[in-house]
């Protein structure tokens, strides 16, 4: 009865050139937002973390003191602006390592231990609470 017409593709240039330039751009923006920071040098990079640090912003501090401290620049108060960030935003283990840096490198800094110390006083304290927590679940799910 009816005769099926066999179908061809006709390739729409246009649409291949549009696609191909779309991914480029979906690339170029990718590619400058991881790059970004590698040209920034370090002092503009500490710079950067000191500004966060001093408006308590610890999270996006602690962000930029790691890239500083990657660029391997170092010293006692480098690390425990760091350690500070680290203790208000709970990382209590990384925080007294950091500490211990800064101590080991200045042990005439007295900040620096009363800050390892407080670190590893609520790295303890959140891990008894954790057991007891724990142990109040257990509790809890036997009753």
């Amino acid at each position: 009865m009816f005769k099926k017409i066999p179908s061809r593709k006709i390739p729409d240039k246009n649409l291949k050139y549009s696609f191909i330039i779309t991914l480029c751009f979906i690339a170029a923006v990718v590619c400058g937002y991881f790059i970004r920071d590698l040209n920034y040098s370090r002092e503009y990079l500490l710079q950067k973390a000191n500004k966060y640090y001093s408006n308590e912003q610890h999270f996006r501090a602690a962000r930029y003191f790691t890239k500083v401290i990657k660029l391997n620049v170092s010293g006692p108060e480098v690390y425990k602006k760091y350690g500070i960030s680290l203790l208000k935003l709970g990382n209590y283990a990384l925080a007294s390592q950091y500490f211990g840096l800064a101590s080991s490198i200045d042990s005439y800094d007295d900040d620096s231990y009363y800050f390892l110390g407080d670190a590893l006083y609520r790295k303890l304290q959140s891990r008894a609470i954790k057991r007891l927590s724990c142990k109040l679940w257990n509790i809890l799910k036997k009753a």
